[in-house]
């Protein structure tokens, strides 16, 4: 078992506590919910080929093939998820890949790419756009489900801060990194509302399932995971933190999803 000390939300073990609140192999806020929600703009289509960009230990990509949106590859930083993920779906394509990476390791284009609450973790995150736009089409979606920061601070005692160590970084000028990787927003849903009724709900089961978390992961790590996901919740309930669906092209002259 890790050490509390060297727990992080993105690692196998954080993934694992999420997977078990939220009843499923994945990791992300929302989750069937927020599947659904993000990917309703876009018809079932059983031959279109996904991009699950930050897969963590592949839920969400199995949720989305299951349901013919088409058939996904999945890509992740952590060797750990990735492993664990090729066991639990072994007729899904997974790699561990730093999304940087993608042009020198991926040969193929994708009709659609999704991330859902793995942008705010990538430390370069124009990099990790312009990365994107090698294995996209002039017809391709990029859709980023994620955090938003409201603000900066400067503060020692603020969130970001405070999960540093988690390179927890949503962005607050999503208007820029599109200025300067070349990616056009074709719609943006707000969901914050949603976001804080997510992790009220979440909060309520760590609370409630607290005895099973303590067994199955102790309770130092139990304590450190919920003081996170607490601060996370105390972010968006003060307004500094939100939520958001982006859809991106390349294509200027694409204007609906």
């Amino acid at each position: 078992m890790m050490s509390a000390d060297s727990f992080q939300m993105n690692s196998l073990t954080g993934k694992k506590i999420l997977s078990y609140l939220r009843k499923g192999n994945w990791a992300h806020a929302g989750e069937a919910e927020a599947i659904l929600k993000t990917m309703a703009p876009f018809p079932k289509n059983k031959h279109r080929s996904l991009l699950d960009v930050g897969c963590g230990i592949g839920g969400t990509a199995q949720f989305i093939c299951d349901h013919g949106w088409g058939q996904v590859v999945g890509i992740d930083i952590d060797q750990e998820n990735i492993q664990y993920a090729q066991h639990q779906y072994p007729t899904f394509s997974f790699h561990a890949i730093d999304v940087v990476d993608v042009p020198k390791l991926l040969h193929e284009t994708f009709d659609l790419i999704y991330l859902f609450n793995a942008f705010y973790a990538f430390a370069d995150q124009v990099a990790a756009l312009n990365a994107l736009k090698a294995v996209t089409k002039q017809t391709s979606v990029l859709v980023i489900f994620d955090y938003v920061c409201y603000h900066e601070y400067p503060s020692r005692d603020n969130f970001v801060v405070r999960l540093a160590e988690e390179n927890f970084s949503p962005t607050c000028s999503f208007d820029q990194l599109l200025q300067k990787t070349g990616w056009h927003l074709i719609q943006s849903i707000n969901l914050d509302a949603e976001y804080k009724r997510w992790y009220a709900d979440l909060l309520c089961r760590f609370q409630s399932e607290r005895k099973s978390l303590i067994s199955q992961f102790g309770e130092e790590i139990t304590n450190r995971a919920t003081d996170k996901y607490k601060i996370i919740y105390q972010a968006l309930e003060q307004g500094h933190l939100g939520g958001r669906i982006f859809y991106l092209t390349l294509n200027a002259k694409v204007t609906r999803v």
